[in-house]
């Protein structure tokens, strides 16, 4: 969150499962919701209502609208960031460029 949050442009949020990193088993997936949901009823929904707030401020004036898109990016990453990563631009298309390949495989062998 500190990378979005110190250099927002050109920066995405993706899940570490899309990102093929090895070990995330069952345990590792019920840890990660416990602590996501540790983060979010403690401090994530107090950040999710910030960025908002900001986002919609920010969103007021012309100069202001990439801030605003920026802080709602970092308003969805506030609410639930255990498992994510940021990554630059590129790679987050990437990554989607091939799940989206996966899943034309996926109907096309079914």
């Amino acid at each position: 969150m500190a990378k979005m949050s110190a250099w927002p442009f050109g920066k995405e949020v993706v899940h570490v499962r899309d990102l093929g990193q090895k070990g995330l088993s069952v345990m590792t997936g019920t840890i990660r919701f416990v602590f996501s949901l540790i983060w979010a009823v403690t401090f994530g929904i107090g950040l999710f209502f910030a960025c908002l707030v900001a986002g919609v401020i920010n969103c007021l004036t012309l100069i202001g609208i990439p801030l605003g898109l920026q802080s709602f990016k970092r308003a969805a990453l506030s609410l639930w960031p255990v498992g994510r990563r940021v990554v630059p631009v590129e790679a987050a298309q990437i990554v989607r460029a091939g799940k989206a390949a996966a899943l034309v495989e996926k109907y096309r062998a079914a």
